[in-house]
């Protein structure tokens, strides 16, 4: 019984007190610190998702290159959450007729009105030679959809003004 009451006189000394209290509040600190870059990083989040929103907006006309008429695609699905979301939706995909009852043109160029956005549904390898394409056509918004991302692309479209998001699925944005 007498050791335990001199570890307790010892805890109890104004040093160990104060070291004791420094770090609550270091701890404290910290955890504040944690808890507003949490906050942020989801304002930023929210924030980002709103402008996407904003720019999804703005447009009327979405060029859909790489569509599918296989409705398991996500192509298929975009596309027609796309059409029933009120765009007008211009399939791109020279191997197919027609999907969703909408005429296929087979490039970019065969479109006659005018396209806001191209939505990308294609593999890496094939998204600088659309960024050029896309050029050529003027268009405003360039989407590459998720797992797509393409700096050398993205940089040859901004030269041109063009709005570039990557890694992005329009139809996810929509429904967030």
């Amino acid at each position: 019984p007498g050791g335990h009451k001199s570890s307790l006189s010892l805890i109890d000394t104004p040093a160990l007190t104060s070291a004791y209290s420094d770090s609550l509040a270091r701890i404290d600190a910290t955890d504040t610190l944690v808890a507003i870059a949490k906050v942020w990083k989801v304002i930023i989040k929210v924030s980002a998702e709103d402008n996407l929103k904003l720019i999804l907006q703005k447009v009327n006309n979405i060029a859909l290159v790489g569509a599918s008429s296989n409705s398991e695609r996500d192509s298929f699905k975009v596309m027609k959450f796309l059409i029933d979301y009120g765009y007008k939706v211009f399939p791109v995909n020279p191997n197919e007729k027609s999907i969703l009852g909408v005429d296929c043109f087979p490039d970019l160029k065969s479109i006659k009105k005018k396209i806001d956005m191209i939505e990308v549904f294609r593999a890496k390898k094939y998204v600088y030679n659309l960024t050029k394409e896309a050029i050529e056509i003027e268009v405003d918004i360039l989407w590459f959809q998720e797992g797509i991302i393409h700096e050398k692309a993205a940089s040859l479209a901004r030269k041109y003004d063009i709005k570039v998001i990557m890694d992005k699925c329009p139809k996810k944005i929509l429904e967030a």
